[in-house]
């Protein structure tokens, strides 16, 4: 089955975030993302997202560039060619160097396209076997241990099974090992957001 990309729509999207969100380098109270849709000449269409930040503090790319390389570079280079295969659709933007957000969002939204052509969930054609996977859930750094430690309280009580915190210089070991005391088998991961060097390398090791 063939597919010939007639339009790519982009969307910025602005939502507030529950409660602030603290990295080792910033704090967020919102999120800024780029949404695409994809529509071929059979009227078939499929949704992407660029998860570019709205600052550059995560990576170099931002959603203001990200718009800038989908709509400039990216959008026109792909519509009007036919590819049967995503692979084949990313193989058109090849030449631009970097800009891996807005290649994502783009390739996201032919593969939506792709399965659901075919009535397919995406993992299928990815390879993917199982029919659960535990949801998980990202904390910012919180100002204590104690503070920590009800977040992750509040989300095993919502369902989650997996932790993903935020810890920088300062805030690590501590806020690690209240966590890790309260509950020993919680999958739990530790995320500092490129704030430690070999210096530190000591320090990162008794976590």
């Amino acid at each position: 089955m063939s597919h010939t990309l007639r339009s790519v729509e982009l969307y910025l999207v602005r939502l507030p975030l529950v409660r602030p969100f603290t990295t080792s380098s910033h704090t967020k109270d919102h999120l800024e993302h780029i949404l695409l849709r994809a529509r071929d000449e059979d009227g078939r269409e499929g949704w992407g997202e660029c998860a570019s930040a709205s600052d550059p503090y995560y990576c170099s790319e931002t959603s203001e560039t990200s718009w800038h390389i989908l709509r400039d570079f990216l959008i026109p280079g792909l519509l009007g060619c036919a590819w049967e295969h995503p692979d084949e659709a990313a193989a058109t933007w090849r030449i631009v160097r970097g800009n891996r957000f807005a290649k994502a969002g783009l390739e996201m939204a032919c593969w939506d396209l792709f399965c659901r052509a075919r009535g397919e969930p995406l993992a299928a054609p990815l390879g993917g076997t199982r029919q659960e996977i535990h949801s998980g859930v990202s904390l910012g750094i919180e100002p204590t241990p104690d503070a920590i430690v009800e977040q992750v309280a509040n989300y095993l009580d919502q369902g989650y099974k997996r932790i993903k915190m935020k810890i920088g210089p300062g805030r690590d070991i501590a806020f690690v090992s209240a966590v890790r005391e309260r509950w020993p088998d919680v999958l739990l991961m530790a995320d500092a957001n490129s704030a430690y060097s070999l210096d530190n390398a000591e320090h990162v090791a008794a976590l």
